[in-house]
């Protein structure tokens, strides 16, 4: 197994952990926990003070506050008294844990609530929460239920290595299981384009997710780390259409020649359409081997990022694979005032097979040619990153994790985003300035961009 190819940034023994710690909090709550205590009369004083030796004894059929029948022997230890803990559940004797010798207690020692030892199990689930993605802790309790289906955990095979199997797995019962009208594989008409000379000497493009309204994020870039990329990697800017008016976008591409426009609604709904439009532009037009996709409210670590594209061509060559932060064991949010919402129709399981997440990833040409020749054949998911991971899984394309995308923490990354709310242009170069993630030379030259922007 190579070390880079995991599910999630969370262990998998986490969730076990905490069903386990679950499950023990609700025995707890539907029983009543008892210490008997073999030993001297001093190691009874948290169960009982009246409780007499010789009348535990002599009355072994009755039941005595606070000892259960059938554990009546007390036998002396000398020097302190060992613990058994001991549930009462329904009239029933239920030993749980190890053998009845548990650890000694110390002669006049105190005995300890379980409740405290309990909570003491709980105690690294704060830090978790603080440092944990905002997602991840919001998951967090349904993901347990994920982490019971091995099926659906693996990064490394497919459910089905068959892909119509595959296809039945997920969508065994869908009422359509091919999209009857399929425009994912149509090509939409190009409104804008760049010049392609550029590409004729790269074989990387880096394409910018934007809405035609968000161009101060596209000027944050061009003044920042878009000139660290280039002329290695050329810099995109992909968008659909605004609903109402988009003028100023032919005026910023005849003036900036980086922006690609299609013929459509440019809406959270159409991010899938938007991939492959974008998939079949620079197939069809250049000699690419590798297409980076990221959001525009994002920082590239210009310097990582290339060093991260060599790094993966050379080791997986002409393969197909997605790179970028896969997570796993992520359910499907049945509550639908949430953007992520997505229906039992539309997605019958209630969890999701690892995908890599859409804000930053680089995608093989080979994979991409896969995905677009086969993305009709798939019932559409909205969610454009989980509709890759069913896809991906499909086809057996490999999902990479690379530590360093999708950082939401701005310290040792490749691309940083945060996922809780959209930044401003001004606040993410702000974070790009004290990272210092752009050359001393760019940095002087644009002090005074935060207020241009």
């Amino acid at each position: 197994m190579h070390p880079t190819i995991i599910g999630t940034n969370v262990p998998s023994c986490l969730p076990l952990a905490i069903l386990y710690h679950v499950s023990l909090l609700i025995s707890m709550a539907m029983s009543r926990a008892l210490f008997v205590v073999k030993g001297e009369e001093r190691g009874f004083r948290d169960i009982k003070q009246n409780i007499q030796t010789e009348r535990v004894t002599k009355r072994r059929d009755q039941r005595v506050p606070g000892i259960a029948p059938g554990f009546h022997e007390v036998a002396p230890t000398g020097t302190g008294a060992s613990v058994k803990l001991l549930f009462f559940f329904a009239g029933t004797n239920i030993i749980i844990g190890p053998p009845p010798i548990v650890s000694l207690v110390n002669r006049g020692r105190k005995l300890r609530r379980s409740t405290k030892f309990l909570l003491a199990q709980f105690l690294w689930i704060v830090p978790y929460l603080f440092f944990a993605n905002y997602l991840e802790r919001a998951l967090l309790t349904f993901r347990l239920l994920c982490y019971t289906e091995p099926d659906l955990l693996s990064v490394q095979r497919s459910v089905r290595m068959d892909t119509d199997r595959c296809l039945h797995y997920f969508f065994a019962n869908h009422p359509a299981l091919r999209q009857a009208h399929c425009l994912l594989n149509s090509p939409s008409e190009i409104l804008l384009r760049p010049t392609l000379k550029r590409f004729d000497v790269n074989n990387r493009v880096l394409v910018v997710r934007s809405a035609p309204r968000h161009n101060t994020y596209r000027n944050y870039i061009r003044k920042s780390w878009k000139k660290e990329m280039e002329p290695d990697i050329p810099v995109i800017f992909v968008s659909g259409r605004d609903e109402y008016n988009d003028s100023d976008l032919r005026k910023e591409s005849d003036e900036f020649d980086d922006i690609l426009q299609l013929d459509f609604i440019d809406s959270y709904r159409n991010l899938t359409l938007k991939m492959m439009n974008i998939y079949r532009y620079f197939l069809d037009s250049t000699n690419i081997s590798q297409i980076v996709v990221i959001n525009d409210d994002t920082i590239v670590n210009a310097t990582a990022l290339k060093t991260t594209l060599r790094e993966v061509q050379l080791q997986y060559q002409s393969s197909s694979y997605i790179v970028g932060k896969v997570s796993r064991g992520y359910p499907r949010l049945i509550f639908p005032w949430l953007p992520w919402y997505v229906s039992a129709d539309e997605y019958p399981h209630r969890c999701y097979p690892p995908f890599v997440q859409g804000s930053s990833f680089v995608i093989s040409a080979s994979a991409a040619r896969d995905i677009l020749n086969r993305i009709c054949d798939f019932p559409f998911i909205h969610l454009d990153d989980i509709m890759m991971g069913v896809v991906t899984n499909c086809l057996q394309i490999r999902n990479i994790h690379r530590s360093g995308f999708d950082h939401y923490i701005p310290n040792d990354f490749v691309v940083f985003h945060y996922q809780y709310s959209r930044y401003t242009a001004e606040r993410l170069y702000k974070n790009l300035l004290n990272q210092k993630a752009i050359s001393p030379k760019i940095l002087k030259s644009n002090q005074i961009i935060i207020s241009a922007l």
